[in-house]
């Protein structure tokens, strides 16, 4: 167990660290309205960190260890920035395996997206899929399919 200052064996990315201090802010602001979170920066040490919260010292290193524990499980997905990559790794691997799928019409400004095409983008968003969850904005960025096309390849294709 590591000790009461020391960081631990999981190190997050900055990425990761940005994200999970935001989430403390939001849980702090939403189930401790009464701490005065401006004076957080001011705090510099653990020992004013512990005076300033008011908490039982061990009860609140004994958290901290229990919070460590669980850090690996919180992060274990990839961070939106690394699944957009991973979507858009796939997808370029898909086009170079695909050719011809995605074809531009000269001078007339569009660009036609064959039916392999929507079904590989309808199942990387599917149950299970890289893109499961993603927003259509977020995945749009990652293929660099306008959003309204991106749109219409998802939709069903009755409707």
């Amino acid at each position: 167990m590591p000790e009461q200052g020391s960081p631990g064996p999981f190190q997050l990315s900055p990425e990761r660290q940005k994200a999970f201090v935001e989430a403390v802010y939001l849980f702090l602001r939403n189930h401790a309205p009464h701490l005065d979170l401006t004076r957080v920066a001011e705090l510099q040490t653990e020992e004013e960190i512990l005076a300033f919260v008011g908490a039982d010292p061990g009860e609140a290193y004994a958290v901290l260890n229990r919070l460590r524990e669980h850090l690996p499980a919180l992060f274990a997905g990839p961070t939106p920035g690394e699944r957009r990559r991973a979507v858009q790794d796939v997808y370029i691997r898909f086009l170079i395996t695909h050719p011809g799928a995605v074809r531009a019409e000269e001078g007339r400004g569009y660009v036609f997206f064959s039916d392999e095409v929507r079904c590989f983008l309808v199942d990387l968003v599917g149950p299970g899929g890289l893109a499961e969850g993603m927003s259509v904005d977020d995945l749009a960025a990652a293929t660099d399919i306008p959003v309204d096309t991106l749109a219409d390849l998802l939709r069903p294709m009755n409707s």
